[in-house]
């Protein structure tokens, strides 16, 4: 028995209480003495004790009369009393049963026997509160909108609760502990990203360096993507315990915090040059018109007017989008034949002029399922990076667009720039991971560009991954993303 057990011993005589001092004390309990009735009911709803040891004549209010009012309280009504009374007094103990008493030692003590006595009742009493906390657990769970699963070190299910088996789509009569693992279940119905936070799954270091786990269903024609946030909690501190798995449908924070980032993305990419040429124009117009001649100011003022057009047409672009955002149709279908002038604006915009693109045959006639502003972003943003990383901030770029896979295509990025290291590699998914700070020591943006990449390319039902060169510095990107039907 656990020797932090407090025991509440009330009784009048001196020489009784050091008795049981002296039988207890051997068991390293924590023990508190009250010498009467009155006392004992003052101190018990502050000390909560695990069992109180009650002595039947006691001054003032006697044992039953205390027995009967800490049965009648709120907090004391199920700690198990002992009472104590004379050897062979029928009497007593009878009326220690009605006023509730849950067993009895006599006088004189036997120490074998009250030893035995203490160490079974709060035994039970342990399984008692064991038994209301796992009735309380259960009765929580059930009722939120979370999953919680128990598994054991071989990743087989234990226990979940009803929001869990509907996740995973499971039975409510499934066998328990079930025979496939919690992991090989998820990957029936979902992609499990980023891919290297689930490969030390269950336990592992990933989750404690800053990685989140995901499961994702992608979005399709009729339905949004949907996520579920993974998160574990090691309670294998008993026989009985687990791995606690949560499972937090994260699917709304997910949606918005993606048209949070494309909006920036889209406000970065799309404004930035027209307002810095129109911004030009106008400062070189007011700080030198009266030295220009007449056709100077008119280039200087149809620059800038077409700037401001420019704009204009950029910012229509732009609420078209949000206006958009809703219209699945458009979110999730793109011709794959405007890739290549959407890589050809790209370059063009961010004056990339060493890039060959190679496409397969008959690709004209495919759909992938992204949006065609969501590729853009996804190609503006990886293309920006490799002209950023090169030390010359002018790469020489490789892209080659293939059908890799059944029913998906692949779009793979080869610069010749720096190359990562492998904690650089691995976390360049996590959003707010700046690798900018690390390659130049400074910090130009917030960091969200290459998980905006990965979430895009997630919730379309793609994959992405990153490798240094073989053959040089460098890295290479490869997204595959799935056909459209």
């Amino acid at each position: 028995m656990t020797s932090t057990s407090t025991i509440l011993i009330v009784e009048d005589t001196k020489f009784e209480r050091e008795v049981l001092k002296s039988l207890l004390s051997k068991e390293n309990y924590n023990l508190i003495f009250a010498q009467d009735g009155e006392e004992a009911l003052a101190i018990a709803p502050t000390l909560q004790p695990d069992l109180i040891i009650l002595d039947v004549i006691l001054p003032g209010l006697d044992g039953f009369a205390v027995c009967r009012h800490f049965r009648k309280d709120v907090l004391l009504a199920e700690v198990p009393i002992i009472m104590v009374t004379a050897l062979g007094d029928r009497d007593s103990r009878l009326r220690g049963l009605k006023a509730g008493a849950d067993n009895f030692i006599a006088k004189p003590y036997d120490q074998e026997e009250l030893s035995v006595t203490v160490q079974t009742i709060l035994q039970l009493n342990r399984y008692r509160h064991m038994l209301h906390e796992k009735n309380k657990f259960q009765w929580v769970v059930e009722r939120v909108q979370d999953g919680f699963i128990i598994i054991n070190d071989e990743d087989q299910i234990l226990f979940s609760n009803t929001k869990g088996q509907q996740f995973l789509e499971l039975a409510p009569d499934s066998p328990e502990p079930m025979k496939e693992s919690f992991l090989h279940l998820a990957q029936k119905k979902y992609i499990c990203e980023p891919q290297i936070a689930w490969n030390d799954w269950p336990t592992g270091q990933t989750t404690s360096q800053g990685m989140k786990r995901y499961l994702i269903r992608p979005e399709t024609e009729t339905t949004d993507a949907f996520w579920l946030h993974v998160d574990i909690l090691d309670n294998r501190a008993g026989k009985e315990g687990g791995l606690l798995v949560h499972l937090q449908d994260v699917s709304k924070e997910m949606s918005l915090l993606q048209d949070v980032w494309t909006f920036h993305a889209l406000i970065e990419h799309k404004m930035r040059t027209p307002l810095t040429t129109m911004i030009g124009s106008f400062e070189f117009l007011l700080s030198g018109a009266s030295k220009l001649a007449r056709t100077e100011i008119v280039q200087m003022a149809e620059l800038g007017f077409k700037s401001a057009n420019t704009l204009y047409t950029e910012i229509e672009n732009i609420f078209k989008y949000i206006k958009s955002m809703n219209e699945l149709e458009s979110k999730t279908r793109s011709k794959l034949s405007l890739l290549s002038p959407v890589i050809k604006n790209i370059c063009r915009d961010l004056k990339l002029n060493q890039v060959t693109v190679s496409v397969p045959d008959n690709f004209e006639r495919k759909k992938i399922r992204i949006s065609l502003q969501n590729l853009e972003i996804i190609i503006h943003e990886l293309l920006e990076n490799s002209k950023k990383f090169h030390p010359a901030m002018s790469p020489t770029l490789n892209i080659d667009i293939s059908f890799s896979e059944p029913e998906k295509v692949q779009i793979q990025i080869c610069d010749d720039g720096v190359t990562l290291t492998p904690d650089q590699l691995a976390r360049v998914w996590i959003p707010y991971y700046q690798g900018e700070k690390i390659f130049t020591g400074q910090i130009p943006g917030i960091g969200l560009g290459m998980s905006l990449v990965a979430q895009l390319v997630w919730t379309a039902g793609g994959s992405c991954t990153i490798n240094n060169r073989d053959d040089g510095p460098g890295i290479i990107i490869k997204l595959t993303l799935p056909l459209a039907d």
